[in-house]
Formats: structure tokens, sequence, C-alpha cells
């Protein structure tokens, strides 16, 4: 497996989501100018997709970070890949330094994905898999740690609670 000494993954929100929950993406520094980035969708909004079933689950490559955060914003690759007419754009991003990143296994996880469950294997329990596969000092099933505000358990919450001490930016 490659790793890469110093690498970049990122966690992309969307404020709007089902119930107000908000929506998150993922995106990783693969090489010096190859980045990785997607999300599970589910435009749907079943409870659960089976296996082989369609969970607007998709994932592309940009050049440069630029080209990556362009197509987080505008989300045309995405509904290029989804077969849909609309899909709103990310809003705000998180950028994480990953000392000795494992881009080849956070690959392997992102491509493995498939179906979709509302409690273990939605948008945010998919991005975090792929950040613990990169590096990512995150445990991702934090987000299954009852707190006394719930704050795990939402999009919103990991990304504003859980990744409280990286700064986030709007886009």
């Amino acid at each position: 497996m490659a790793t890469l000494a110093n690498g970049h993954s990122y966690f992309f929100l969307r404020l709007t989501g089902p119930f107000g929950l908000g929506h998150i993406g993922w995106g990783l520094q693969f090489a010096r100018h190859h980045w990785l980035f997607g999300s599970l969708e589910n435009q749907d909004g079943k409870m659960s997709v089976g296996r082989n079933g369609d969970n607007d689950y998709w994932w592309s490559w940009s050049h440069s970070e630029a080209e990556m955060f362009w197509h987080m914003r505008t989300m045309l690759r995405a509904e290029q890949l989804c077969d849909r007419a609309h899909i709103a754009p990310y809003t705000y991003y998180k950028k994480i330094r990953v000392r000795r990143a494992q881009p080849n296994k956070a690959e392997d996880v992102a491509y493995a994905q498939s179906g979709y469950g509302l409690t273990f294997n939605n948008c945010l329990d998919n991005t975090a898999r792929i950040g613990d596969a990169y590096g990512v000092r995150v445990w991702s099933w934090s987000r299954h740690i009852p707190s006394l505000l719930n704050v795990n358990m939402s999009p919103k919450g990991f990304f504003f609670h859980t990744l409280h001490r990286y700064h986030h930016r709007s886009r």
C-alpha cells in the first residue's frame, strides 16, 4: 500500500438534508496532483437500499484541489454520474492534514461502498470510514456514541462538533 507523507482529507457539508440534519461528502488527496472525492447521495430518500441497489453513490477524480472544490460546489459531475437533474451543492468543508496518509486503502474503501442503511450505512458512515482508512485521527464510529446532545448523530453535528478542532471554510 502506498503512503503519502503529508496528505489531506476533506469533509464537505451541505446544510440541507433529511430532517434538517445536513449531508456530508468526502475528498482526499491521492497524490501530488490527484484528488479523489464523492458522496452517497441517496436522492430517493429510502430508509434502506440493498447491496446492488441504486444509492446514488458517486466518486470522481480531479487534477487539482481547486477543481475538486468546483465539482463539490456545483455538483455537475455528481448529477452526471447519478443521472439526476439537480443535486444541491456542498457549502462548507474541512481540510485535515494527515501524516502518513493511506490513499490506496481509502480508495479501496471508497470503491467498496454499496447499499444504504439509515442507521449504519449512510452518507456520514461512508464518509467517516473513508477518512478512517485514509488515516484521519477521528474515530468514525464516534458518531454512534451517545452524548448529552446527540451531536455526533447527524452530518451537521459530526462536522461542527466531532471535527470541532479543525477550522471550516465556506465555498
